[in-house]
């Protein structure tokens, strides 16, 4: 039995349904721009063809079955509130495009005997084990240190993602991997990325960059008009790191090249009401 292409297309009104164990295939677009909350895709089905629930905006939970093998083209398009995620070890293949969009993701977990992907270290991601490529994460994630690429989409439209800390070894930032991050304030950058493609960081209005001064990503963002602030040996990144945009603002004209700075804990606090970890004291 199939569930065949727009079936339940712009049913917008259609909250509830239940999929028959029968069921062995559901077409492109089946249930786009539905109401559905709830999902349970029965064992049997082995491909979430393209659009299959995209723009179903209530769509909060989805379980996926030990079956499935791959998930296309923006199968969960917009589904802007689908909360968490576990992908089953049978899973072989997951299109860049299949969870554009999904803002509010803040929990992916991937079957340990899954051999193609994984979620290594609990990082709230999904990663291709072959060639250490992030291709989902959430607004929950830490990249791990053994990542190479972030890639395609795999973090766009993260709304609650406000920091990143992008760890030495990551050489690329695949086309819109944090595009329209709309409260992302604050990326750590790597002396190791070489490569940062087509609109890595559109719209990400809030954004520093914490960079290297000698590095690739210096020059992308002086290139592309993003403000960034120097990465020092002798700063403390645990710190300085604490500074929203604002604040670090209040900074701004001692924190540069050749001047010598030193900001207490209780100069810091007096000034913004802002609890530090430790003293931040430095020469920049």
């Amino acid at each position: 039995i199939s569930i065949g292409n727009n079936a339940f297309y712009n049913c917008k009104k259609l909250s509830n349904i239940n999929i028959s164990n029968n069921v062995k295939n559901i077409g492109q677009n089946a249930f786009a721009y539905n109401a559905i909350t709830v999902i349970q895709i029965p064992e049997g089905i082995e491909v979430l063809q393209k659009g299959i629930f995209s723009y179903c905006y209530n769509l909060d939970k989805v379980t996926l079955p030990s079956t499935l093998k791959s998930i296309e083209d923006n199968a969960f398009y917009e589904c802007s509130n689908l909360k968490n995620l576990e992908i089953p070890a049978s899973v072989e293949s997951i299109s860049n495009s299949a969870f554009v969009k999904c803002s509010s993701l803040s929990s992916i977990v991937v079957d340990d005997s899954n051999e193609v992907y994984d979620s290594r270290e609990d990082c709230n991601g999904i990663i291709e084990t072959e060639t250490n490529t992030l291709i989902v994460g959430s607004n929950n994630i830490k990249i791990p240190g053994t990542i190479k690429v972030i890639g395609k989409n795999s973090l766009s439209d993260r709304l609650f993602l406000t920091y990143i800390d992008i760890p030495e070894g990551v050489t690329t930032i695949e086309a819109n991997a944090f595009a329209n991050c709309l409260n992302l304030e604050k990326v750590i950058m790597p002396r190791s990325v070489t490569s940062i493609e087509s609109n890595s960081f559109s719209k990400c209005d809030l954004l520093i960059m914490y960079v290297y001064k000698d590095s690739y990503s210096k020059q992308y963002a002086e290139k592309n008009k993003i403000e960034y602030r120097y990465l020092d040996k002798t700063i403390n990144k645990v710190s300085l790191y604490q500074f929203t945009k604002t604040e670090y603002k209040a900074f701004e004209k001692v924190l540069m090249d050749g001047v010598k700075i030193k900001v207490t804990y209780a100069i810091i606090k007096y000034l913004h009401g802002f609890k530090m970890v430790q003293k931040l004291v430095q020469e920049h």
